[in-house]
């Protein structure tokens, strides 16, 4: 709805993702593939709204997550026990991808959009010389 020029939405998907159940259960480092559209550009009528919603409410509550890491790991690094009690590394892979998150049925457009997705998460890795823990590149050969 607009009131005044500013649109509200129903958050009603403002939890599709639970990443502080990772924290609950020890985890200390993220690695998240975060392809919920960020571009703000959404397509009139029901399926364009509720994917506009989905996409504002979504990334609304992990920029919130982000922020509250990034809050506990300088309370931390002050020597405060922070939110989470230990530092959290965040190793994100973010990406627009150009493709219907439900519409799509053309075989042709899925390999193309797995086919970049491979091709960007290669290149992240390289730029971010991400290892393994035995030291070993995660670049791997073939899928």
């Amino acid at each position: 709805m607009r009131i005044d020029g500013d649109t509200y939405i129903d958050a009603v998907f403002n939890t599709a993702s639970n990443l502080e159940e990772a924290f609950r259960r020890g985890a200390d480092e993220l690695w998240i593939i975060w392809t919920t559209s960020s571009r703000c550009k959404w397509l009139d009528g029901f399926v364009g709204n509720f994917f506009g919603i989905f996409e504002a409410t979504t990334n609304g509550s992990y920029r919130r997550l982000l922020a509250r890491i990034e809050h506990n790991n300088g309370a931390i690094e002050g020597g405060q026990p922070g939110e989470f009690g230990r530092r959290i590394i965040v190793r994100e892979l973010r990406s627009e991808v150009d493709l219907h998150y439900l519409f799509n049925f053309r075989k042709r457009r899925f390999k193309q959009a797995v086919d970049l997705a491979v091709r960007a998460a290669r290149a992240w890795c390289t730029a971010n010389s991400e290892t393994d823990l035995n030291g070993d590149s995660l670049i791997r050969g073939g899928r």
